[in-house]
């Protein structure tokens, strides 16, 4: 099945795709990498698919702590804005960039409310780094 982007633990990619469109942008570190590189791959001509039948385990988030981590929601929330400012059209940028910020403060709020302060904050700390287009910087 064709897509537009895959995410997950265990992709399997052309040699000509990689030649084409690069390897993963180290910007990233983590989160966001692979739909950046999945985006590349499609803008140099080449295709996306997933395979329904295909089996990887994964444990989501567990080298960086957990979903509700700190690093996760930093990574997250950074990441998601660096994206959309490298990759939504140009007509379309101000609006995605919005509408994720909304949806990183409202899980912001969330994280506040549950007692998770520090990633709450991280939260913040990746919109702002993201926001200025920098990799920012994580504050304990």
């Amino acid at each position: 099945m064709s897509a537009t982007w895959v995410t997950g633990p265990a992709p399997l990619i052309r040699t000509s795709g990689l030649h084409s469109a690069g390897l993963l942008d180290p910007e990233f570190f983590a989160y966001w990498e692979d739909i950046d590189l999945c985006v590349r791959v499609i803008r140099c001509g080449g295709d996306v698919r997933a395979v329904a039948e295909a089996v990887a385990y994964h444990s989501g988030a567990a080298s960086t702590g957990g979903w509700k981590s700190p690093l996760v929601q930093f990574l997250y929330s950074r990441n998601g804005l660096l994206f959309l400012g490298k990759n939504a059209p140009r007509r379309q940028r101000a609006a995605a960039l919005l509408r994720f910020s909304a949806w990183s403060l409202g899980n912001a709020g969330v994280l506040h409310i549950e007692g998770k302060h520090a990633a709450a904050e991280a939260v913040v700390q990746g919109m702002t780094g993201g926001l200025l287009g920098g990799l920012g910087e994580r504050k304990s």
